[in-house]
Protein backbone atom coordinates (compact mmCIF):
# COMPACT_ATOMS: atom_id res chain seq x y z
CA UNK A 1 0.00 0.00 0.00
CA UNK A 2 2.68 2.09 0.90
CA UNK A 3 4.22 2.01 -2.82
CA UNK A 4 1.28 2.64 -4.45
CA UNK A 5 0.72 5.78 -2.01
CA UNK A 6 4.75 6.73 -3.29
CA UNK A 7 3.40 6.18 -7.05
CA UNK A 8 0.80 8.60 -6.58
CA UNK A 9 2.52 11.18 -5.15
CA UNK A 10 5.21 11.28 -7.36
CA UNK A 11 2.42 11.17 -9.89
CA UNK A 12 0.89 14.46 -9.07
CA UNK A 13 4.17 16.20 -8.33
CA UNK A 14 4.80 15.50 -12.06
CA UNK A 15 1.85 16.73 -13.04
CA UNK A 16 2.18 20.12 -10.92
CA UNK A 17 5.27 20.81 -12.40
CA UNK A 18 4.22 20.80 -15.83
CA UNK A 19 2.77 24.41 -15.36
CA UNK A 20 3.02 27.59 -12.63
CA UNK A 21 0.13 27.15 -10.79
CA UNK A 22 -0.75 29.43 -7.54
CA UNK A 23 -3.45 30.16 -5.16
CA UNK A 24 -4.62 33.22 -3.53
CA UNK A 25 -7.63 34.04 -0.94
CA UNK A 26 -8.99 37.55 -1.96
CA UNK A 27 -11.06 37.97 0.93
CA UNK A 28 -11.15 35.96 4.24
CA UNK A 29 -13.80 33.67 3.88
CA UNK A 30 -13.49 32.85 0.36
CA UNK A 31 -12.39 29.92 -1.33
CA UNK A 32 -8.96 30.61 -2.72
CA UNK A 33 -8.66 30.77 -6.84
CA UNK A 34 -6.09 29.64 -9.19
CA UNK A 35 -3.37 32.00 -10.58
CA UNK A 36 -1.47 30.74 -13.23
CA UNK A 37 1.40 32.95 -15.22
CA UNK A 38 0.92 37.25 -15.38
CA UNK A 39 -0.21 38.57 -18.72
CA UNK A 40 2.23 39.53 -21.07
CA UNK A 41 2.58 40.77 -24.46
CA UNK A 42 1.28 38.62 -27.24
CA UNK A 43 4.86 38.31 -28.99
CA UNK A 44 5.43 35.92 -31.90
CA UNK A 45 9.18 35.19 -34.00
CA UNK A 46 8.17 38.05 -36.57
CA UNK A 47 8.43 41.11 -34.03
CA UNK A 48 12.13 41.43 -34.75
CA UNK A 49 11.34 41.66 -38.87
CA UNK A 50 8.79 44.36 -38.13
CA UNK A 51 11.21 46.80 -36.56
CA UNK A 52 13.73 46.18 -39.09
CA UNK A 53 11.11 47.17 -41.93
CA UNK A 54 9.58 49.97 -40.20
CA UNK A 55 13.34 51.60 -39.68
CA UNK A 56 13.78 51.05 -43.29
CA UNK A 57 10.75 52.92 -44.07
CA UNK A 58 11.91 55.63 -41.90
CA UNK A 59 15.11 55.69 -42.82
CA UNK A 60 14.43 56.26 -46.88
CA UNK A 61 12.55 59.11 -45.44
CA UNK A 62 8.96 57.39 -47.52
CA UNK A 63 6.13 59.26 -47.68
CA UNK A 64 3.85 57.31 -45.02
CA UNK A 65 1.18 55.34 -47.09
CA UNK A 66 -2.14 54.43 -45.51
CA UNK A 67 -3.05 51.14 -44.78
CA UNK A 68 -6.95 49.42 -44.17
CA UNK A 69 -8.02 45.88 -43.45
CA UNK A 70 -10.95 44.30 -44.85
CA UNK A 71 -12.37 40.43 -44.40
CA UNK A 72 -9.71 38.16 -43.47
CA UNK A 73 -12.19 35.08 -43.08
CA UNK A 74 -12.12 31.58 -42.09
CA UNK A 75 -12.27 29.59 -45.18
CA UNK A 76 -11.21 26.45 -44.13
CA UNK A 77 -14.61 24.96 -43.31
CA UNK A 78 -13.42 23.11 -40.39
CA UNK A 79 -16.52 23.40 -37.48
CA UNK A 80 -17.29 20.87 -34.29
CA UNK A 81 -20.53 21.30 -33.24
CA UNK A 82 -19.18 20.39 -29.60
CA UNK A 83 -16.08 22.89 -29.86
CA UNK A 84 -17.48 25.24 -32.25
CA UNK A 85 -15.03 26.57 -35.39
CA UNK A 86 -11.12 24.61 -35.54
CA UNK A 87 -9.82 27.75 -36.29
CA UNK A 88 -9.97 31.74 -35.07
CA UNK A 89 -12.32 33.98 -36.86
CA UNK A 90 -10.74 36.70 -35.83
CA UNK A 91 -7.40 36.92 -38.70
CA UNK A 92 -8.82 40.95 -39.45
CA UNK A 93 -7.73 41.61 -36.03
CA UNK A 94 -4.56 39.95 -36.11
CA UNK A 95 -3.90 41.73 -39.35
CA UNK A 96 -4.47 44.96 -37.64
CA UNK A 97 -1.91 44.29 -35.08
CA UNK A 98 0.60 43.51 -37.07
CA UNK A 99 0.46 46.58 -39.07
CA UNK A 100 0.23 48.24 -35.94
CA UNK A 101 3.64 47.03 -35.28
CA UNK A 102 4.90 49.19 -37.96
CA UNK A 103 4.10 52.38 -35.81
CA UNK A 104 4.72 55.52 -37.30
CA UNK A 105 6.12 54.45 -40.24
CA UNK A 106 2.84 53.90 -42.04
CA UNK A 107 -0.90 54.77 -40.76
CA UNK A 108 -3.61 52.98 -40.43
CA UNK A 109 -7.20 53.90 -41.08
CA UNK A 110 -9.74 51.46 -39.40
CA UNK A 111 -12.32 49.87 -41.80
CA UNK A 112 -13.09 46.30 -40.41
CA UNK A 113 -15.59 47.90 -37.95
CA UNK A 114 -16.95 51.48 -38.71
CA UNK A 115 -19.83 51.69 -36.63
CA UNK A 116 -18.72 53.94 -33.92
CA UNK A 117 -17.88 56.88 -36.26
CA UNK A 118 -21.02 56.40 -38.47
CA UNK A 119 -23.28 56.88 -35.36
CA UNK A 120 -21.39 59.72 -34.08
CA UNK A 121 -21.56 61.35 -38.27
CA UNK A 122 -24.90 61.02 -37.69
CA UNK A 123 -25.17 62.60 -34.62
CA UNK A 124 -23.10 65.40 -35.38
CA UNK A 125 -25.75 65.74 -38.78
CA UNK A 126 -27.93 66.13 -36.41
CA UNK A 127 -26.42 68.66 -34.38
CA UNK A 128 -26.84 66.90 -31.37
CA UNK A 129 -23.01 65.45 -30.72
CA UNK A 130 -21.15 68.01 -28.28
CA UNK A 131 -17.68 68.00 -26.45
CA UNK A 132 -18.80 69.68 -23.17
CA UNK A 133 -17.79 73.00 -24.36
CA UNK A 134 -19.55 76.00 -26.56
CA UNK A 135 -18.74 76.53 -29.92
CA UNK A 136 -19.28 80.03 -31.72
CA UNK A 137 -20.28 79.33 -34.94
CA UNK A 138 -20.57 82.77 -36.62
CA UNK A 139 -19.53 86.42 -35.11
CA UNK A 140 -21.81 87.75 -33.35
CA UNK A 141 -24.17 84.91 -32.71
CA UNK A 142 -24.63 82.97 -29.66
CA UNK A 143 -22.90 80.00 -28.42
CA UNK A 144 -24.30 76.55 -29.07
CA UNK A 145 -23.59 73.41 -27.27
CA UNK A 146 -23.13 70.79 -30.47
CA UNK A 147 -20.40 69.97 -32.52
CA UNK A 148 -19.56 71.72 -35.83
CA UNK A 149 -18.72 69.70 -38.87
CA UNK A 150 -16.63 70.76 -41.46
CA UNK A 151 -16.45 67.40 -43.52
CA UNK A 152 -13.15 65.92 -44.67
CA UNK A 153 -12.36 63.93 -41.45
CA UNK A 154 -12.31 60.86 -42.42
CA UNK A 155 -9.23 59.74 -44.12
CA UNK A 156 -8.66 57.97 -47.12
CA UNK A 157 -6.39 54.45 -47.03
CA UNK A 158 -3.87 54.14 -50.33
CA UNK A 159 -4.15 49.97 -49.83
CA UNK A 160 -6.06 47.47 -48.09
CA UNK A 161 -5.55 43.76 -47.33
CA UNK A 162 -8.15 41.15 -47.69
CA UNK A 163 -7.71 37.57 -47.68
CA UNK A 164 -8.40 34.79 -45.58
CA UNK A 165 -7.55 31.37 -44.32
CA UNK A 166 -7.55 28.70 -46.54
CA UNK A 167 -6.14 25.93 -45.00
CA UNK A 168 -6.28 23.38 -41.74
CA UNK A 169 -5.05 19.83 -42.57
CA UNK A 170 -5.14 17.92 -39.70
CA UNK A 171 -2.43 15.16 -38.88
CA UNK A 172 -0.20 15.25 -42.14
CA UNK A 173 2.19 13.11 -40.46
CA UNK A 174 2.37 10.96 -37.71
CA UNK A 175 4.89 8.18 -35.95
CA UNK A 176 5.53 6.92 -32.79
CA UNK A 177 6.40 4.00 -30.68
CA UNK A 178 5.38 1.85 -27.84
CA UNK A 179 7.23 -0.86 -25.59
CA UNK A 180 5.25 -3.00 -23.34
CA UNK A 181 6.04 -5.73 -21.06
CA UNK A 182 3.12 -7.45 -19.13
CA UNK A 183 1.04 -4.84 -20.48
CA UNK A 184 3.47 -2.09 -18.86
CA UNK A 185 5.68 0.25 -20.49
CA UNK A 186 6.67 4.08 -22.34
CA UNK A 187 5.05 5.31 -25.53
CA UNK A 188 6.02 8.26 -27.49
CA UNK A 189 4.18 9.82 -30.29
CA UNK A 190 4.96 12.86 -32.65
CA UNK A 191 1.98 14.42 -34.88
CA UNK A 192 2.35 17.67 -37.54
CA UNK A 193 -0.51 19.41 -38.85
CA UNK A 194 -0.63 22.35 -40.69
CA UNK A 195 -2.43 25.61 -42.31
CA UNK A 196 -2.14 27.72 -45.07
CA UNK A 197 -3.53 31.31 -45.76
CA UNK A 198 -3.93 33.52 -49.02
CA UNK A 199 -4.08 37.65 -48.41
CA UNK A 200 -4.19 40.24 -51.43
CA UNK A 201 -2.63 44.13 -51.28
CA UNK A 202 -5.42 45.88 -53.25
CA UNK A 203 -5.06 49.65 -54.23
CA UNK A 204 -8.01 51.32 -53.11
CA UNK A 205 -8.46 53.55 -55.63
CA UNK A 206 -8.50 51.55 -58.61
CA UNK A 207 -9.25 48.30 -56.88
CA UNK A 208 -5.63 47.10 -58.72
CA UNK A 209 -4.63 43.73 -57.04
CA UNK A 210 -1.09 45.03 -56.31
CA UNK A 211 0.65 41.83 -54.95
CA UNK A 212 -0.86 38.30 -53.76
CA UNK A 213 1.08 36.38 -50.91
CA UNK A 214 0.37 32.26 -49.78
CA UNK A 215 1.85 30.87 -47.08
CA UNK A 216 1.46 28.07 -44.86
CA UNK A 217 3.27 27.20 -41.82
CA UNK A 218 3.14 23.32 -39.87
CA UNK A 219 2.21 22.84 -36.78
CA UNK A 220 3.99 19.69 -33.99
CA UNK A 221 3.17 18.33 -31.41
CA UNK A 222 4.50 15.16 -28.92
CA UNK A 223 3.28 12.90 -26.42
CA UNK A 224 4.72 10.32 -24.02
CA UNK A 225 3.49 7.93 -21.54
CA UNK A 226 4.42 5.67 -19.59
CA UNK A 227 2.04 2.82 -17.48
CA UNK A 228 1.99 0.54 -14.66
CA UNK A 229 -0.78 -2.30 -14.22
CA UNK A 230 -0.10 -4.43 -11.79
CA UNK A 231 -1.16 -5.84 -8.75
CA UNK A 232 0.74 -4.73 -5.11
CA UNK A 233 -0.16 -7.89 -2.87
CA UNK A 234 -4.29 -7.86 -3.09
CA UNK A 235 -4.64 -4.68 -4.95
CA UNK A 236 -4.44 -4.03 -8.99
CA UNK A 237 -2.86 -0.56 -9.51
CA UNK A 238 -2.89 0.88 -12.89
CA UNK A 239 -0.89 4.38 -13.01
CA UNK A 240 -0.33 5.88 -16.29
CA UNK A 241 2.00 9.74 -16.40
CA UNK A 242 1.97 11.28 -19.23
CA UNK A 243 2.62 14.59 -21.32
CA UNK A 244 1.33 16.02 -24.17
CA UNK A 245 2.49 19.26 -25.84
CA UNK A 246 1.71 20.81 -29.04
CA UNK A 247 2.59 24.04 -30.85
CA UNK A 248 -0.16 26.58 -30.34
CA UNK A 249 -2.34 26.45 -33.43
CA UNK A 250 -3.45 30.24 -32.94
CA UNK A 251 -0.02 31.34 -32.58
CA UNK A 252 0.61 29.58 -35.64
CA UNK A 253 -2.17 31.53 -37.53
CA UNK A 254 -1.21 34.86 -36.02
CA UNK A 255 2.29 34.27 -37.27
CA UNK A 256 1.75 33.26 -40.79
CA UNK A 257 -1.03 36.26 -41.04
CA UNK A 258 2.24 38.69 -39.78
CA UNK A 259 4.37 37.64 -42.41
CA UNK A 260 2.06 37.78 -45.19
CA UNK A 261 1.41 41.62 -43.97
CA UNK A 262 5.03 41.98 -43.94
CA UNK A 263 5.71 40.83 -47.40
CA UNK A 264 2.66 43.08 -48.71
CA UNK A 265 3.19 46.49 -46.79
CA UNK A 266 7.02 46.09 -48.34
CA UNK A 267 5.22 45.57 -51.65
CA UNK A 268 3.79 48.69 -51.25
CA UNK A 269 6.31 50.88 -50.32
CA UNK A 270 8.44 49.30 -52.81
CA UNK A 271 11.29 47.17 -51.02
CA UNK A 272 12.60 44.09 -50.93
CA UNK A 273 11.15 41.87 -47.51
CA UNK A 274 13.89 39.43 -47.80
CA UNK A 275 16.55 42.05 -45.52
CA UNK A 276 14.19 42.07 -42.73
CA UNK A 277 12.54 38.60 -43.16
CA UNK A 278 15.76 37.56 -42.57
CA UNK A 279 15.57 38.39 -38.62
CA UNK A 280 12.21 36.19 -38.41
CA UNK A 281 13.77 33.04 -35.93
CA UNK A 282 11.95 29.59 -34.73
CA UNK A 283 11.43 31.30 -30.95
CA UNK A 284 9.72 33.46 -29.86
CA UNK A 285 10.83 37.18 -29.46
CA UNK A 286 11.58 38.54 -26.26
CA UNK A 287 10.93 42.39 -26.74
CA UNK A 288 8.19 44.29 -28.85
CA UNK A 289 8.56 45.80 -32.50
CA UNK A 290 8.51 48.83 -31.03
CA UNK A 291 11.06 47.81 -28.30
CA UNK A 292 13.10 46.69 -30.92
CA UNK A 293 12.83 49.51 -33.28
CA UNK A 294 16.39 51.98 -33.53
CA UNK A 295 14.25 54.94 -34.94
CA UNK A 296 11.97 56.89 -32.33
CA UNK A 297 8.35 55.39 -32.14
CA UNK A 298 5.18 57.50 -31.83
CA UNK A 299 2.16 57.88 -32.79
CA UNK A 300 0.85 60.77 -34.77
CA UNK A 301 -2.39 62.00 -33.93
CA UNK A 302 -4.29 63.63 -37.38
CA UNK A 303 -6.33 66.44 -36.21
CA UNK A 304 -9.24 67.05 -38.26
CA UNK A 305 -9.69 69.48 -41.03
CA UNK A 306 -10.28 73.19 -41.00
CA UNK A 307 -11.32 75.20 -43.90
CA UNK A 308 -10.02 78.58 -44.59
CA UNK A 309 -11.36 81.39 -42.86
CA UNK A 310 -11.33 79.59 -39.14
CA UNK A 311 -12.06 82.56 -37.40
CA UNK A 312 -15.36 82.44 -38.83
CA UNK A 313 -16.64 78.47 -39.37
CA UNK A 314 -19.80 77.14 -40.76
CA UNK A 315 -21.72 74.53 -38.82
CA UNK A 316 -22.41 72.67 -41.75
CA UNK A 317 -21.03 71.73 -44.99
CA UNK A 318 -22.48 74.41 -46.75
CA UNK A 319 -20.80 75.39 -49.99
CA UNK A 320 -20.84 79.00 -51.43
CA UNK A 321 -20.82 79.78 -54.91
CA UNK A 322 -20.48 82.80 -57.03
CA UNK A 323 -20.62 82.33 -61.13
CA UNK A 324 -23.19 79.99 -61.43
CA UNK A 325 -21.59 77.31 -59.31
CA UNK A 326 -23.82 75.21 -57.07
CA UNK A 327 -24.91 76.13 -53.68
CA UNK A 328 -25.54 73.25 -50.98
CA UNK A 329 -28.79 73.88 -48.37
CA UNK A 330 -28.41 70.78 -45.78
CA UNK A 331 -31.51 69.93 -44.05
CA UNK A 332 -31.73 68.48 -40.29
CA UNK A 333 -33.01 65.01 -39.74
CA UNK A 334 -36.48 64.22 -40.35
CA UNK A 335 -37.00 68.20 -40.82
CA UNK A 336 -38.62 70.37 -43.67
CA UNK A 337 -37.88 73.77 -42.22
CA UNK A 338 -35.01 75.32 -42.90
CA UNK A 339 -31.77 74.97 -40.65
CA UNK A 340 -31.37 77.47 -37.51
CA UNK A 341 -28.37 79.63 -38.51
CA UNK A 342 -29.23 79.75 -42.35
CA UNK A 343 -30.89 83.17 -42.59
CA UNK A 344 -27.70 84.60 -43.81
CA UNK A 345 -27.03 81.92 -46.63
CA UNK A 346 -31.05 82.38 -48.34
CA UNK A 347 -29.96 86.14 -48.02
CA UNK A 348 -26.79 85.26 -50.17
CA UNK A 349 -29.03 83.05 -52.86
CA UNK A 350 -31.82 86.15 -53.01
CA UNK A 351 -28.16 88.37 -54.05
CA UNK A 352 -27.19 86.57 -56.31
CA UNK A 353 -30.86 85.37 -57.66
CA UNK A 354 -31.32 88.90 -58.39
CA UNK A 355 -28.09 89.26 -60.75
CA UNK A 356 -28.81 85.22 -62.31
CA UNK A 357 -30.62 82.18 -61.99
CA UNK A 358 -28.86 80.24 -58.90
CA UNK A 359 -28.73 76.31 -58.49
CA UNK A 360 -29.08 74.76 -55.26
CA UNK A 361 -28.81 71.21 -54.07
CA UNK A 362 -30.82 70.39 -51.23
CA UNK A 363 -29.22 67.96 -49.03
CA UNK A 364 -30.47 65.53 -46.26
CA UNK A 365 -28.67 63.72 -43.79
CA UNK A 366 -27.48 60.21 -44.96
CA UNK A 367 -29.22 57.85 -41.84
CA UNK A 368 -33.03 59.58 -43.38
CA UNK A 369 -34.16 56.12 -44.88
CA UNK A 370 -37.86 56.63 -45.51
CA UNK A 371 -40.28 54.86 -48.16
CA UNK A 372 -40.23 56.84 -51.32
CA UNK A 373 -43.56 58.30 -50.80
CA UNK A 374 -42.81 59.82 -47.63
CA UNK A 375 -39.55 61.18 -48.89
CA UNK A 376 -41.53 62.09 -52.46
CA UNK A 377 -43.69 64.65 -49.48
CA UNK A 378 -40.45 65.74 -47.74
CA UNK A 379 -38.81 66.99 -50.61
CA UNK A 380 -41.85 69.54 -51.60
CA UNK A 381 -41.82 70.37 -48.00
CA UNK A 382 -37.99 71.89 -48.32
CA UNK A 383 -38.50 73.17 -51.36
CA UNK A 384 -41.65 75.17 -50.36
CA UNK A 385 -39.94 76.01 -47.32
CA UNK A 386 -36.84 77.29 -49.31
CA UNK A 387 -38.93 79.34 -51.27
CA UNK A 388 -40.46 81.16 -48.40
CA UNK A 389 -37.16 81.85 -46.36
CA UNK A 390 -36.06 83.51 -49.99
CA UNK A 391 -38.87 85.81 -49.81
CA UNK A 392 -38.41 86.65 -46.62
CA UNK A 393 -34.93 87.31 -47.07
CA UNK A 394 -34.88 90.05 -49.68
CA UNK A 395 -35.96 88.25 -53.11
CA UNK A 396 -39.58 89.24 -53.81
CA UNK A 397 -41.79 86.47 -55.44
CA UNK A 398 -38.97 83.78 -56.36
CA UNK A 399 -39.39 81.27 -58.78
CA UNK A 400 -38.07 78.21 -57.99
CA UNK A 401 -37.79 75.58 -60.51
CA UNK A 402 -37.05 71.60 -59.50
CA UNK A 403 -34.36 70.33 -62.08
CA UNK A 404 -33.84 67.14 -60.68
CA UNK A 405 -35.63 65.07 -57.84
CA UNK A 406 -36.48 61.28 -56.76
CA UNK A 407 -40.18 59.94 -57.76
CA UNK A 408 -42.50 59.10 -55.48
CA UNK A 409 -41.88 55.31 -56.45
CA UNK A 410 -37.37 55.89 -56.37
CA UNK A 411 -36.36 53.73 -53.29
CA UNK A 412 -32.77 54.63 -54.50
CA UNK A 413 -30.41 56.73 -51.86
CA UNK A 414 -28.38 59.10 -53.59
CA UNK A 415 -25.41 59.79 -51.40
CA UNK A 416 -23.50 62.37 -51.45
CA UNK A 417 -20.18 62.02 -49.36
CA UNK A 418 -20.14 60.20 -46.13
CA UNK A 419 -23.45 62.37 -44.26
CA UNK A 420 -25.77 63.62 -46.58
CA UNK A 421 -28.00 62.40 -49.42
CA UNK A 422 -29.02 64.57 -52.40
CA UNK A 423 -32.70 64.99 -52.30
CA UNK A 424 -33.45 67.62 -55.54
CA UNK A 425 -31.97 69.87 -57.70
CA UNK A 426 -33.41 73.57 -58.67
CA UNK A 427 -32.93 76.49 -59.53
CA UNK A 428 -33.51 80.10 -58.67
CA UNK A 429 -34.85 83.15 -60.49
CA UNK A 430 -36.15 86.25 -59.84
Amino acid sequence: MLRGTAVLLLSSQALVGCASIGMQRVEPGEAPIVLGPKVRYNLTPVDPAFACLADEIVRDDKPRLTFAVGDIKDYTGRYNINEGNAITQGGALMVETALGHLGNAITQVERVDPHITQMELGYTDQRELGDGRPHQLKPGAGPVPWMPYYGGTILRSQYYIIGGITELNYNIQSGGVQVMQNLSGPSATTFTENIAIDLELVDTQTTQIVKTVSLEKQIVGYQVSAGIFRFFGSNLWDVNIGAKNEEPLELGVRTTLEQGTLDLVAAAEHLSPLPCMKKVRDRISEKTADQLRKTPNHVKIIQPPMPPGAEQPLARPLAGASGGAMIKLAFDFGSSEIPPGDGGLLTKIAQMAAKAPVTVELLAPALEDWSPMNRYGFVQARIAALKSGLATHGMAAPVVTTQWAPSDTDSKIYHEGSSYQKVAIVTINK
